[in-house]
């Protein structure tokens, strides 16, 4: 019994064609702190949305040869936006999912961030 260790709760291809799974196991796990991971429109919605046409797509600040950070616009209302972040493991093949929530800004995209941006659709589409 692998208890869902080999069991995905989303298999996808990301913007540039890698392959991106999300393990159930890693899911029950981060669900505990994200209720946004107990929702399977959210996963299938949203996360996945945000790995397939992320709108920019950051290096992790402390992993940058490690993970990856993929942020998909959902809406914008007056002073308001929010996103979805998803963090993605790069060092497996193929690209797991570390984690996923619904931040209001952007952690990278501050003056102080010494995080590198490798896309932005505004830019490159």
């Amino acid at each position: 019994m692998n208890d869902g260790v080999d069991k995905f709760c989303l298999d996808i291809i990301d913007y540039r064609g890698k392959r991106v799974v999300f393990l159930e196991v890693i899911r029950l796990k981060k669900a505990q702190k994200r209720p946004e991971l107990r929702n399977e429109e959210f996963i299938n919605g949203q996360l996945a949305k945000a790995i397939k046409y992320p709108d920019l797509v950051y290096e992790d600040f402390e992993r940058p040869n490690e993970r990856l950070v993929y942020y998909y616009r959902e809406y914008r209302k007056g002073n308001e936006t929010r996103y979805t972040k998803v963090v993605i493991n790069i060092k497996y093949i193929p690209y797991r999912v570390v984690t996923a929530y619904r931040p209001d800004r952007i952690k990278e995209d501050c003056p102080k961030s010494k995080s590198k941006i490798i896309y932005d659709k505004s830019r490159d589409g």
